[in-house]
């Protein structure tokens, strides 16, 4: 998923350079893909051919070249894309399925689900109404890791980093980069306005919100070889020897 960078567009999602985009008014464009969603945009991805959308009502709908679109289901509250056709949430659980309505895989779920993201083809990860990040490994759908980011808050997004971090944002504008398996936070922000989009720009997390706010985050030292980070540590604390030969900034 790339920024967002048409002008009116309010969703947008890029696979190959190939992308769907909604805009603020219910319009929807792709690869040979025009039409207008019955309800206030809530996602958007590019899958094979298609667009596939979801609404405020938690109508999610499959749009292909030529025209015309299929319910592929009712009552929803996150998409993300899977290794085949995408997931889905509700509140009879998680399921996976293909843009024709096949049904691959259903995992029960504890919690009222928010956001749904994919770490990579082995993990999901899931935002809760409660205000927790939960990692689901997979194919099993077993909870690895849990963590509270805001007890009570919605979480809006979620945005896999390097080494296995992860950005969150809440409904607030409050932004934070954590690491699950370690519960460990790695920074905290609070953006001015609501978190319009979180991105990852090489080894950089970036948030930014409704009103123009933005936070960048670099994580390049996570995963930057040992002898590289060492280097760069020495290079910017440079150390000496006093006269009794201890060492001192």
């Amino acid at each position: 998923v790339k920024s967002l960078k048409a002008a009116g567009f309010v969703l947008r999602d890029e696979v190959d350079g190939e992308a769907c985009e909604v805009s603020a008014d219910r319009r929807l464009l792709g690869p040979g893909i025009e039409g207008r969603l019955a309800g206030a945009p809530s996602a958007v991805l590019r899958r094979e051919d298609a667009c596939v959308t979801a609404n405020g009502a938690g109508e999610v709908r499959v749009w292909r070249p030529g025209g015309g679109s299929t319910r592929l289901a009712e009552g929803v509250r996150a998409i993300a894309p899977a290794t085949v056709g995408l997931w889905y949430a509700d509140g009879e659980g998680l399921h996976e399925v293909t843009l024709a309505g096949e049904v691959r895989r259903e995992l029960p779920l504890r919690d009222r689900v928010t956001t749904l993201v994919p770490r990579g083809e082995e993990a999901l990860l899931l935002g809760t109404e409660g205000g927790d990040v939960v990692l689901l490994e997979l194919p099993a759908g077993e909870e690895r890791a849990r963590m509270s980011i805001r007890r009570g808050a919605r979480v809006r997004s979620l945005r896999p980093g390097p080494a296995d971090t992860v950005m969150v944002g809440l409904d607030s504008g409050l932004v934070r980069v954590v690491h699950l398996e370690a519960q460990a936070e790695i920074g905290t922000h609070h953006l001015h306005g609501s978190v319009r989009e979180l991105a990852l720009e090489g080894d950089v997390l970036v948030a930014r919100s409704t009103l123009g706010d933005e936070w960048r985050v670099e994580l390049d030292y996570l995963v930057e070889p040992y002898c590289a980070l060492m280097r760069r540590a020495w290079e910017s604390e440079p150390l000496t020897l006093a006269e009794d030969e201890t060492v001192v900034a």
